[in-house]
């Protein structure tokens, strides 16, 4: 015999009710942070620029084994199916956190950019972190403004192969539209990334 939903009472202790409503409000924002990178997909497709693979989040590898489960963000790369852009791979991040360095992040942002590799097979095989490039930046600010920062040994193990960054990012409440996407990230990315290819010659 079944039991309407609605007839089913439960009692819910006020400290429960608080995490559920909680909880709840971070699937909220995990959806539009997705949804988001829906967004910039399409703007970067209409632009020539297509995901370099369909995964776009990352969980820290022990997250099976231990309490980071949490993904840390939400990112895709892109590549350009013609071969242009040589060595350098554009991206867009939802940073959330970061669980090696959590002083990093304050807040959630939203970051774009490119890489600039030494070799094919190091942009190839670079690791999902080069999407947390941003807050590794020389001199980094949060205000839209692009920093180039050149690869150095005090970079985490993902910088390996990896000639330089250029990177920007917002604090994430200050994108609530997909034209503040497009005008504040995507369409300058993309400006600074052709001069980029044109000064490498991709």
């Amino acid at each position: 015999m079944t039991q309407e939903s609605s007839d089913i009472r439960i009692n819910v202790t006020e400290q429960g009710k608080v995490l559920a409503d909680l909880l709840a409000q971070t699937r909220v924002f995990y959806r539009q942070a997705g949804l988001m990178i829906g967004a910039a997909d399409q703007l970067m497709q209409r632009n020539g620029w297509d995901r370099v693979r369909p995964g776009y989040a990352s969980v820290p590898k022990d997250a099976r084994i231990s309490h980071n489960w949490m993904p840390e963000d939400l990112f895709h790369f892109y590549k350009r199916e013609d071969g242009r852009g040589g060595l350098l791979r554009p991206f867009y991040c939802v940073i959330v956190h970061n669980i090696d360095e959590p002083h990093l992040v304050g807040e959630p942002l939203a970051s774009t950019g490119w890489i600039e590799f030494e070799t094919s097979n190091a942009m190839e095989g670079c690791g999902d972190e080069a999407a947390h490039a941003h807050i590794w930046a020389d001199s980094r600010r949060d205000d839209g403004q692009f920093i180039i920062s050149l690869s150095k040994p005090s970079w985490p193990a993902w910088a390996q192969g990896v000639r330089a960054a250029t990177t920007m990012a917002l604090p994430l409440v200050t994108i609530n539209t997909d034209d503040d996407m497009e005008t504040k990230l995507i369409k300058p990315m993309l400006i600074g990334l052709e001069n980029a290819m044109r000064k490498a010659g991709a």
